[in-house]
């Protein structure tokens, strides 16, 4: 809360020299994303000293940042200052940022990316539209209408939506699990389902269209019901 741009590169190697393993991947990525928000280019200039892989992950964190406060600056920079090895996290680091505070303007921009690329980063869009509440998150993903997009999505969304409410998710996905884009979230549901209800998920896996989502489906629920209750 005290974060300023005056004190941030303090407290980031405070952080740093203090704090490891899983806590500093808690506690880095936080702080950068708001010495981002408060500071882009400086900061971003600070990380450039880290070296390897401290400075992609946490310029990645930073731009996150830097993209929720200034977008324009953001895109200015990572034009800039991307290249080939840190594209693809950086690129999702802006999306990420954008997303928080301007959805549009993050869709717009993952659809002038390579058409090939989009569904890496549309799950940074799904997550943000889950916050918005599931219903919502699922008829955004079901409107898409690029297909690896909407497959992604539907994805992302199904993960979240069976740890809320199983029945309810598999009810929802049945209704597209003819479709080729609901393969991986179908599989996702089967999965999640049996690890807390292995039969009903069967039952729900027998109740699908015969083809490509169903024997994902089973397949999923099968292994989940293995490693819980082989006999």
């Amino acid at each position: 809360k005290e974060l300023s741009p005056e004190n941030a590169a303090s407290a980031f190697k405070t952080v740093r020299d203090t704090v490891a393993g899983f806590e500093s991947m808690r506690f880095l990525p936080m702080l950068t994303y708001q010495w981002g928000a408060l500071d882009g280019p400086k900061a971003l200039e600070f990380m450039k000293d880290l070296g390897g892989r401290d400075n992609m992950f946490n310029s990645a964190a930073t731009l996150a940042g830097f993209a929720s406060a200034d977008p324009e600056a953001a895109k200015k920079w990572l034009g800039e200052n991307g290249s080939a090895e840190n594209r693809w996290i950086f690129d999702r680091a802006l999306v990420t940022g954008l997303a928080r505070n301007d959805f549009e303007s993050a869709s717009a921009y993952v659809m002038q990316l390579d058409p090939k690329e989009r569904g890496g980063y549309v799950e940074v869009l799904a997550e943000q539209k889950i916050r918005d509440g599931i219903s919502a998150a699922a008829d955004w993903a079901l409107g898409l209408e690029d297909a690896s997009m909407k497959a992604s999505a539907l994805q992302r969304v199904a993960d979240q939506y069976t740890r809320q409410d199983p029945a309810q998710a598999a009810a929802w996905i049945k209704d597209h699990a003819d479709a080729e884009y609901a393969k991986e979230a179908v599989g996702t549901v089967a999965r999640q389902y049996a690890e807390k209800d292995p039969k009903s998920a069967m039952s729900w896996a027998a109740s699908l269209p015969a083809g490509a989502s169903q024997n994902e489906a089973y397949g999923r629920v099968f292994r989940e019901w293995g490693r819980s209750d082989p006999t």
